[in-house]
């Protein structure tokens, strides 16, 4: 495994702003970067569906994709996209 990507953004009806776009070592390394409790990382990277409160349009989007060997070249594509 190589890391963890991150991308906060907000998608709304006047566009999508980028609050984040990095890649970490960790999550915890995630975690220090952005302020929040470590847990909080790492149930966002494991949930499949997001909780209620993310559903709201104020609240920001995030994902987290573990970088593995077989999904890097997937993001080098995304980013030159």
């Amino acid at each position: 495994m190589i890391g963890f990507h991150c991308k906060i953004f907000y998608d709304n009806k006047f566009g999508n702003e980028i609050l984040l776009d990095k890649t970490f070592k960790t999550l915890k390394e995630l975690s220090d970067e952005i302020e929040v409790p470590y847990q909080f990382v790492a149930d966002i990277s494991s949930r499949k569906t997001p909780k209620k409160f993310q559903r709201y349009c104020f609240n920001p989007k995030i994902e987290i994709t573990r970088i593995t060997n077989n999904n890097i070249n997937k993001l080098k594509d995304d980013a030159t996209n």
